[in-house]
């Protein structure tokens, strides 16, 4: 027997910075939980080298294809982690702060942003392709820290569909009002009900903590988590499918082609500073670093005081970071001596006087 397969969904990574658009930079793999459910609906991984694709088999002679193991209206969560290959990846992008080794980024498709007849997966709570990172919790153990010592406190927490959960201990109380504590350890272990999935947490002293917990992610560097729903009636109370219809990848269990997500990343941008000195072999080369000017896609502009022998030029914006050089230009009394390099991808930035800049050292 011939069994035909198809692609039910799949996760594609675009960035600014490669002339491509398409990147290399991670590699997405199913969480635990998430290969157990692919393996009971007989559906396949195959990762790709800027994602990766689900494949499930279909009925053949089907338009549009049926799937051969229905899902009957199923609330599906199918869970990938994304792992970082290239370590100067934040160098290139625009990220918000975040600790790599305690945090990590969110994508589901429960965000609706479609450019160019694009599907971009982002983070729904923050409206944003990338939101704000998230505490990634590896155990059950949860370290709830407060915005300043607190001598009691009631704590609440939610799912990503506001559904509340009985902590064990909800509150507490010290009797001597000098008593107080700037953390509170949670045992999330003993929730009923509790599953891995995102989270929030909250206390009456205005604090909240957003978290993603899964133990499975234990001693593994993961930079973010993507969730793909099928649909989230089962998750709601009431049922209500909060999938957007432009990304809901199967309707009345056949492969909608609606399954073609995408993270998107946007170019970092930063200053350039180009320190121009004085080569000692070349003094009688007729060319005053006095004189020197640099012309790119912005303007550049002397820094710092009158050096015979230095001249610092900064660029008076931001340059968005790219794969493919921009073209700078070194000029002396206006003509044109020479191009000049770009920062390469790891370069160094430096923080002087307020400002953050790349910098490269010409001689002349």
């Amino acid at each position: 027997m011939i069994i035909k397969y198809d692609i039910l969904f799949e996760v594609n990574v675009l960035h600014e910075y490669y002339k491509g658009g398409l990147t290399g930079d991670f590699v997405i793999v199913p969480t635990t939980s998430c290969m157990m459910l692919l393996d009971r609906y007989k559906l396949i991984y195959r990762q790709a080298e800027t994602g990766f694709k689900i494949f499930a088999p279909v009925l053949p002679a089907t338009d549009p294809p049926q799937l051969q193991n229905p899902l009957e209206g199923a609330s599906l969560k199918f869970a990938f982690m994304v792992h970082l290959k290239n370590s100067y990846f934040d160098g290139i992008s625009a990220l918000p702060d975040f600790n790599p080794s305690r945090e990590l980024f969110y994508f589901s498709n429960l965000y609706e942003d479609i450019e160019d007849d694009t599907r971009y997966l982002g983070d729904h709570l923050d409206g944003k392709r990338v939101g704000y990172p998230i505490k990634a919790i590896r155990s059950n153990n949860l370290n709830y820290r407060f915005k300043h010592p607190v001598n009691a406190a009631q704590f609440g927490l939610v799912d990503l569909f506001d559904n509340q959960y009985n902590l064990q201990h909800p509150d507490f109380s010290f009797p001597d009002p000098n008593d107080k504590v700037d953390s509170f350890q949670h045992n999330l272990g003993v929730i009923d009900g509790f599953k891995e999935g995102r989270y929030l947490m909250t206390d009456d002293q205005a604090g909240q903590l957003p978290f993603y917990y899964d133990r499975s992610l234990y001693a593994r560097d993961v930079f973010g988590i993507i969730e793909i729903y099928s649909n989230t009636g089962g998750f709601t109370d009431p049922p209500n499918n909060l999938v957007p219809a432009s990304y809901r990848f199967v309707e009345n269990d056949a492969i909608s082609g609606k399954g073609n997500y995408n993270l998107g990343f946007a170019s970092s941008a930063w200053k350039w500073m180009f320190v121009c000195l004085k080569n000692p072999e070349n003094i009688g080369n007729g060319i005053d670093v006095s004189n020197l000017t640099v012309e790119g896609p912005v303007a550049f502009s002397k820094v710092g005081g009158d050096d015979v022998e230095e001249r610092r030029i900064l660029s008076d914006d931001p340059i968005t970071s790219a794969e493919e050089p921009v073209s700078i230009i070194l000029k002396h009394n206006g003509i044109k001596i020479r191009g000049l390099p770009n920062p390469v991808m790891g370069s160094i930035l430096k923080k002087d006087n307020n400002e953050i800049y790349y910098e490269m050292y010409i001689y002349v």
